[in-house]
Order: C-alpha cells, then sequence, then structure tokens
C-alpha cells in the first residue's frame, strides 16, 4: 500500500466508528494504569488489559488518539485475540521534550476488524511535569576589539523548558565598553527562540588589553552566565619596556577623625604613605622580591619609628626568606603563634627532574611588636619531609623568651612531632609536643565508607604544660550518614574537661554537648533546604561551690532557598536553660539573612539576629544591611548600616566607600565611617571619620635592557601597491593595526625569531599571503635592531567557518542553530598537485566554534574531522570530508553542523506490533 493512502484510511476509519459511546459487553477493555507520569526520557508505557468475551474468535484494530506532537512509537496493526482469551497490550508513547506542562489525556480505542459494532475504548491520564530550561549560545562575538571600535555582538536565547518563560538580561562590564543589550526582557514559548544583539564602543586609549564583561539570563531557576573575554588591541602595542623594572605601587592616605564624649569633642588629622614593589630582580626571573614599605603620622607628631612597617619577601627555586612585620608559628600544640618583627627561611631543594623535593627545613626568629604588653622573642627549626604520597612528617624545636614585669625572664623549650596519614578512607593526624617535663598530645581521624562518614578528635595537654592546651583533655565525635542525594543526618558529641590537676581556686570545669541533626533539600534542582536540630549541653564546676551549674536543651529549625534573584536563610532555636540553684528560663535565638540582587551591578544583603537569653541571661539583637553597586567606567560604591542592642545598650553603626579605577592604573577611594553607642551613664559616644586613598603606578627601574629592538613597515597591496589600513598584524602576543597609510610599529619587543602573521577576523572577506610564506612572515630580531620593512600582501586563497550543534527544534526550523562546538580538531590536506608543494593543516575550534585558516595557496583542498571527541554526547557530524577548490583572493565559507545521533526514533517491530499474553 503506497504510504499517502495510509493518513486517508486512517481517517476513514475513524469517521466510520460508531457514534454511540456504548461499550459493547462482548468486549472488555481495561488500563492498567490510569495515570502516568511522563519520566526524564519523555517515554510513556500504557499497558491496556483486552478480553475477547464473545464466543467467536475475533481480529481486533487499534488505535490512540494523542496530543499534538506525541509520537506511538510501536506499530498500530491487527491482532488475533481467540474467545474468551485475554492478553495485555505495550503500547509506547513519546512526549516531546517541548510538550508543556499539565495533565493529557490519551484515548485508547479498539474495535472488531469485521463487526463495527464491536468496538471499546479507555481513557489514560499522563502529567508532564513542569521543567524549566534555558540555552545561550553565541552566534556571532568579535574575535577582537580595536581602540576606539564601536562593535555588536549577537546571541541565541533558547527556551530548552517546557513552560512559557520570561526572561530578564542583565549586563556587567568592568570596563563600561558595553553600551546596551537588546532585548534586555522578552518572552518565549517552549522552544522558542530569539536573538540577543550587545552593542559597545571601545575608548579611544583603552586602559585594558581584555574587554570583560558577563551577561546574566534571569527567568528559569538558576541565573545562566555568559562570559566574555575579548582581546582589545591598541594601534600600538608598549612593549616590554626599556629597562628591567620592578612594578610598583605608590598609595597615599590622609584621614580626619572626631570624637564626641559627652561634651567634649576631639579632632585627630593622620596621613599615611604605602608603596609596595614586586617583580624579578635578575633578567631570566631566577630571583623574585616583594617589598611593602608603610609609614604614617599624626599633624601633632613627627614620623615615629613604630608607626612604619615592612615586609620583605625573596624567593628562588630553592629559597623562600621573609623578613619584617609577620606572623610566626611552629605546630599546632606549641602555642607559639607571636606578631611581631623577625626573619624567616624555608630551605626545599629541586630535584634533576625539576620538582621539588620530598623535604624541606623551615626557621625563624621574631620577637612581638613593641605595643605588646609583655616582649616576646621565639626562635624556631621545623622540619618537613614527604615518605610517600600518603604519609608525611613534621618535626619543630621552638626556643620562647618571655619578659613579664612580676616574675621577669621566663624560657620555655619545647619539642614537637607531628604525623600524617591519608587514605582512600580514612586519614590521620597525630601530634606531640613535650616541654622537657610535661606534654600534650593530639589525635584527629576521619573515616568514610560510602554513605557514611565519621572524625574523632581527642586532645589532652598536662598540668603547666608550657604550650598550648594546658590543663584540658577534650573529646569531640561525630558521624555522618548520606542517606541519598537529598538528605542527610549527623550526629555529635563533645567532653570538656579543665584544670585537671583540680585546683579549687579556679573553675574544674566538665562540660558536655550532644547534637543530632537532619537536612533534607527539597525541589528537583535542590534550591531549599531545610534542617531540624536538637541539642543538649551540660555545664558543670565540680567543686562543693560551684560557680557555673547549668543545661541547656534547645531545638532549631533552619530553612534556605533560593530564587531568581533571591537568596533566604532562616533560623529558629528554642529552649531553656536551669540552673542548680535558678528557676528554669526558656529562652530562644532567631536568624534571618537575606541576599538580593535587582539589577546585575547591585548587591544586597539584609540580617537580623535576636538571642533572648537562650545561651546567657543577656539578650542581644542586630539589624544589618549591607549594598554593593558596581557602576560604569570601574566604578564601585559600598554601604552598610547595623544598628544592635546588648544588655540595653544600643549602638549603631554605618559606613560608606567609593572606589574608582583611574585611568593609567591609577585607584582613587574615599570612605566614610561612623559609630555611636552609649557609655555606663547613657550618654551618647561618637566616632566619625573619613578616609581618602590615593594609588597611582610607580615602578622602580633597575637597568637598561640590552636584549629588545623594534620592528616597524608599511604593508601594500602587491598588484595595486596601494597601502593596506585597518589589518590587525600578530606578532606572538603583540599585536599592530596599520593606519591609513599601512604603517605599523612594534617598539621594544625581546629580540629573537619570529612570525608575523595576520589576524584572519580583520580581512573582510578576503585571504592575503607573504608570497611564498604563505602563513607568514619570518622576522629575525637582534638586540639593538631598529627595523623597518615594506611588506607586499598578494591574493591568496582561505578558509573560514564555524561548527554549531543543531537541535531537533532547531532542525525543524530550518536556520536556529545551537550551541557552538568549541576545541573539535580540524584537519586540511593539499590534493592533486598541491600535495607536492604544501603540508597538511592543523587547526581548532575556538569558543564560539570558528575557525580561519588564510594565506593558503590556491586549488584543491580537502578538510577532514577525524576525531569528534570533542561533540556534545550523543551528536554526531552531519559531514566529516568535504572536498574544496579554494580561489586565490578569497574566504571559502562552511559552516558544519553536529546533529543528534537519533534525529527520530524509529519504530521498530513485526508489522503486526507486539503483543503480551497473561
Amino acid at each position: 500500500m503506497p504510504k499517502q493512502a495510509i493518513p486517508l484510511l486512517l481517517l476513514s476509519m475513524l469517521l466510520a466508528w460508531p457514534a454511540s459511546s456504548a461499550a459493547d459487553t462482548r468486549l472488555q477493555v481495561l488500563a492498567l494504569e490510569r495515570q502516568l507520569d511522563a519520566d526524564k526520557r519523555g517515554i510513556v508505557t500504557l499497558r491496556m488489559e483486552i478480553e475477547n468475551r464473545d464466543t467467536t474468535d475475533r481480529a481486533f484494530q487499534e488505535y490512540l488518539q494523542l496530543p499534538d506532537g506525541w509520537k506511538l512509537l510501536t506499530t498500530p496493526a491487527p491482532f488475533n485475540l481467540a474467545a474468551g482469551q485475554r492478553e495485555v497490550r505495550l503500547l509506547h508513547v513519546l512526549v516531546p521534550n517541548h510538550s508543556t506542562a499539565g495533565q493529557f489525556t490519551l484515548t485508547y480505542q479498539l474495535q472488531a476488524s469485521d463487526d463495527s459494532s464491536l468496538h471499546s475504548q479507555e481513557t489514560v491520564q499522563v502529567a508532564v511535569p513542569a521543567l524549566p530550561g534555558i540555552q545561550l549560545s553565541r552566534l556571532s562575538v568579535p574575535a577582537n576589539l580595536l581602540a576606539g571600535e564601536a562593535y555588536q555582538a549577537q546571541f541565541l536565547l533558547t527556551n530548552t523548558g517546557n513552560l512559557p518563560q520570561a526572561y530578564r538580561i542583565g549586563l556587567h562590564d568592568a570596563d563600561g565598553y558595553a553600551l546596551g543589550i537588546h532585548p534586555a526582557q522578552l518572552q518565549l514559548a517552549p522552544g522558542a527562540s530569539q536573538t540577543l544583539t550587545l552593542t559597545g564602543k571601545v575608548v579611544a586609549q583603552p586602559d585594558t588589553d581584555v574587554h570583560r564583561l558577563t551577561l546574566m539570563i534571569y527567568g528559569a531557576g538558576e541565573p545562566l552566565e555568559e562570559a566574555l573575554n575579548i582581546p582589545v588591541i591598541p594601534a600600538t602595542p608598549e612593549g616590554v619596556g626599556t629597562h628591567h623594572r620592578l612594578y610598583g605601587e605608590l598609595g597615599v592616605g590622609y584621614r580626619v577623625t572626631q570624637q564626641a564624649a559627652e561634651t567634649q569633642e576631639t579632632t585627630q588629622q593622620a596621613a599615611t604613605v604605602d608603596y609596595r614593589l614586586r617583580g624579578a630582580l635578575d633578567p631570566l626571573g631566577e630571583h623574585r622580591v616583594d617589598l611593602h614599605l608603610r609609614t604614617g603620622r599624626a599633624f601633632d607628631q613627627p614620623f615615629a619609628a613604630d608607626d612604619a612597617q615592612y615586609q620583605l619577601r625573596y624567593e628562588n627555586d630553592d629559597w623562600q626568606v621573609k623578613a619584617g612585620d609577620q606572623s610566626f608559628h611552629t605546630h599546632r600544640l606549641t602555642g607559639n603563634s607571636l606578631s611581631g618583627t623577625g626573619i624567616e627561611a624555608r630551605y626545599q631543594p629541586q630535584t634533576a627532574t625539576g620538582q621539588a623535593a620530598p623535604g624541606s627545613v623551615r626557621a625563624f626568629h621574631g620577637q612581638s611588636d613593641q605595643e605588646a604588653e609583655e616582649s616576646v622573642r621565639a626562635s624556631a627549626i621545623i622540619g618537613h619531609y614527604q615518605l610517600s604520597e600518603d604519609l608525611e612528617v613534621s618535626g619543630a624545636l621552638l626556643h620562647h623568651e618571655q619578659d613579664q614585669a612580676d616574675t621577669g625572664k621566663q624560657l620555655k623549650n619545647l619539642a614537637s612531632l607531628e604525623a600524617r596519614w591519608g587514605g582512600e578512607q580514612a586519614d590521620l593526624t597525630a601530634a606531640l609536643a613535650h616541654d622537657g617535663e610535661r606534654q600534650a598530645l593530639a589525635l584527629d581521624t576521619t573515616a568514610r565508607y560510602g554513605k557514611l562518614s565519621s572524625h574523632l578528635n581527642y586532645l589532652r595537654g598536662d598540668t603547666d604544660f608550657e604550650g598550648a592546651y594546658a590543663d584540658t583533655e577534650q573529646l569531640n565525635i561525630g558521624g555522618q550518614w548520606q542517606a541519598d542525594d537529598k538528605t542527610r543526618l549527623s550526629a555529635q558529641a563533645r567532653r570538656i574537661r579543665n584544670n585537671l590537676s583540680a585546683d579549687n581556686s579556679r573553675e574544674i570545669r566538665n562540660d558536655y554537648e550532644y547534637r543530632l541533626r537532619a537536612e533534607r533539600a527539597v525541589g528537583e534542582k535542590a534550591t531549599t533546604q531545610i534542617g531540624l536540630g536538637l541539642r543538649y549541653r551540660d555545664e558543670r564546676d565540680q567543686r562543693a561551690t560551684p560557680t557555673t551549674d547549668q543545661t541547656l536543651t534547645a531545638a532549631s529549625l533552619n530553612y534556605q532557598t533560593r530564587f531568581d534573584t533571591l537568596n533566604l536563610s532562616a533560623q529558629l532555636e528554642v529552649g531553656k536553660r536551669q540552673r542548680h540553684d535558678a528557676a528554669t528560663h526558656v529562652g530562644n535565638r532567631q536568624q534571618i539573612a537575606l541576599g538580593w540582587k535587582p539589577a546585575e551591578r547591585w548587591d544586597m544583603a539584609l540580617d537580623y539576629s535576636r538571642d533572648a537569653g537562650l545561651d546567657s541571661s543577656s539578650s542581644r539583637q542586630a539589624l544589618g544591611v549591607r549594598t554593593d553597586y558596581r557602576l560604569p567606567n570601574n566604578q564601585e560604591l559600598s554601604g552598610y548600616l547595623q544598628i544592635a542592642e546588648a544588655e540595653d545598650t544600643p549602638s549603631t553603626t554605618a559606613n560608606l566607600s567609593y572606589r574608582k579605577l583611574l585611568k593609567k592604573q591609577r585607584k582613587l577611594a574615599i570612605g566614610f565611617s561612623h559609630r555611636q553607642t552609649a557609655n555606663t551613664g547613657n550618654k551618647p559616644l561618637k566616632d566619625t571619620s573619613i578616609q581618602v586613598d590615593y594609588t597611582l603606578p610607580l615602578d622602580l627601574p633597575l637597568r637598561q635592557r640590552k636584549d629588545i629592538a623594534t620592528l616597524c613597515g608599511q604593508l601594500l597591496d602587491a598588484g595595486s601597491r596601494l597601502p593596506l589600513s585597518g589589518m590587525v598584524l600578530n606578532l606572538e602576543n603583540h599585536s599592530a593595526v596599520t593606519d591609513a597609510q599601512g604603517k605599523f610599529c612594534y617598539p621594544n619587543v625581546l629580540a629573537k625569531d619570529y612570525r608575523l602573521q595576520l589576524d584572519p577576523s580583520r580581512l573582510q572577506g578576503r585571504s592575503y599571503s607573504f608570497g611564498e610564506e604563505s602563513l607568514g612572515k619570518t622576522i629575525r630580531l637582534q638586540a639593538g635592531d631598529q627595523r623597518n620593512l615594506q611588506l607586499l600582501l598578494y591574493p591568496a586563497a582561505g578558509l573560514s567557518g564555524q561548527v554549531l550543534s543543531w537541535s531537533h527544534s532547531a532542525l525543524s526550523a530550518h536556520g536556529q542553530a545551537g550551541a557552538a562546538v568549541p576545541h573539535l580538531p580540524l584537519e586540511l590536506r593539499p590534493m592533486g598537485t598541491l600535495a607536492t608543494t604544501a603540508k597538511p593543516l592543523f587547526r581548532e575550534t575556538d569558543a564560539e566554534g570558528r575557525f580561519n585558516l588564510i594565506g593558503l595557496a590556491p586549488g584543491t583542498w580537502q578538510l577532514v574531522i577525524n576525531d569528534q571527541q570533542a561533540l556534545p554526547k550523543h551528536y554526531r557530524l552531519e559531514q566529516s570530508q568535504w572536498q574544496l577548490e579554494l580561489k586565490a583572493g578569497q574566504i571559502h565559507q562552511l559552516n558544519i553542523r553536529a546533529v543528534p545521533k537519533q534525529q527520530d526514533i524509529e519504530k521498530t517491530g513485526p508489522a503486526e506490533g507486539f503483543s503480551v499474553s497473561g
């Protein structure tokens, strides 16, 4: 039968269906499931139980009425059913991805082939869930931007979900070059697409070499971000400069502070100078330094030595040395953390293969700041060795001196040892410290097994131990069970004992705490999380007359959720605190945090917390609001306001700051702060200040470079000898643009061999070559060269194109492409007579799926794509080889499509369909 006759036959059979809907008792049709849900694959299976209650064997024909766009994957064909026989029919239905959400009715109809009066039908409801989806593809984005140039970029926004969706497009441009995007708001039906056009203009003298901007698409769950990084090409590149130098930054600041206490007011003014240098001392970059100097003075005082700070850092492949103001530390148990002035050196040599050696040694000597009440000096040496991939050990020796007014100088010498082992299912860290008489030890371990994980932490320090954690014992043990992707249960127990020597002059504490917590993520994308917690704490002083003896029992509820532009977090904890000498006190604690992004440039946050006597007898609360706004042209505005109250004492804090990146990397910052509180007499105390900071680059020349040269020239058309303007030439990572006379220049570039190449994005559809050197001009520069070349460009062949993945809906729409395919390997092979003179060329598609090959010899070429691993999953190329005739002076355009491996699901099986007896 011709395929064209099948629809007519089905239509005539449906028209011949009896008008009466009453079912015949000789035939029973029963849906085994009347309600079905479309799964993620979009395929639902109807199971219809058919029973022939007639006394005659019959042949039956089945039909299924489907919503528009739905497809039956099994072939509806006649089947035989004996008298009294029962059979289950399976019908597989494909629900298209763009099907709208809701309830759909599917009607199954059955009729005897030889008796139209013998018929029956049944309906099944199919629920299609709401599935938001969004896809943004790049259609055309400039490969680079020239100084002073207006530009345009286009994107394709597609609603890949099954709901009509409104979208809002935000634009974040740190450089201020983007002018806007159109449309900024739109509504898309399921499967529909819309082109977005971004316009902008680069300033005449750009300060950045890369234009960075981000598109934010709001409207379908999590915001979708698309970041662009477009190179910016100045008219003349800067080069590496004429001197080796350290890169520096000089900052000056001025601050005015006004303090008001009761009836007295004071005003203070101060200035600061800050200078930082960093870079390599030698031409090869093997010796590197980082120097930071800072000094300041109040206007009523001269410059003072204690106001000055410095930090010096030197490093090479083996050594790292730090001197000046810094922090020093050895191991956790020695307790020697010290902030002050000193020197620290670390040595870790490199192996013959250039890898870091497994062992290293670090040593330091420092003393506390002069402002500290007690003078402290410390010296230490620390060794570290990586025994294997899983095991490492570390040892330290520490000498500590402390001058105290009442006891004089105190000396401490400590030794410590740490070992760490890490495996696939467990980690273990052990530490031991000793001061000659007493010791401290710590053990930390974690274990993982399937969905279970646990941790144990134990620490004990002897009485009068000279290091950290003296006279204490702590135990912390806990576990976690990840029931599924959205559910997590955890438990924790902790015990802390202090005053192990039972000295009755101070508390003998023995505290316990237990915590239980359950968390559950809600929603398809787990955007909402709910947590329930319980905690019990027992704080007890074991002396006969305790000063602390109380218990706390509390339950908490946590709620977190995320919307397009809103994040919300809330916590409520209610409990009771009971002391042995007082009545039970019921308290609570609330906390709410709200993050809001009303626009791409604008962030806001609000937090409120209140503790009504849950953990202590006092109550306190605070309300804070923070906002950050990014203005055009590299400007930022930030503000913060907090209103708080603790023990009936109110306070207000406000901060406002403005920052701007000026031309030539200069920076300006202005800050305002105000704090108001009350003293014990409830009289206001005010503190207000204004700060202005200005920063500018200030490099330090070290020596004149002897490894640079200058390359200039003119670009002419070989045929007409006319200058070629607006052409972009690439000299490795340097780019230059020819002016109206075709002239270009690369000042102060490193003297070496280069390959001067044309940028294919600026040829306006034409292809050129440098004559015999078709793909680039070899340039050899020696130190001190001042080269001025006249270069001729000859017409050549070229190939340009783009690889895009096309979806089913895009194919049916005839022209709406999907996402670009980046990093796809291409090979261009010379054919025929070219095979003896030209070599194969290899390229990869860029981030927009584009490729450009210029300067080719005219003739026959073959483009081959053998490696298709960069394609999206379940996609293939429509064609993987192309025979191309490339002509001189022209760029051949070739668009390549990647399509789904199965553009449609074929109906398979016997012509009479499938049958399952039961």
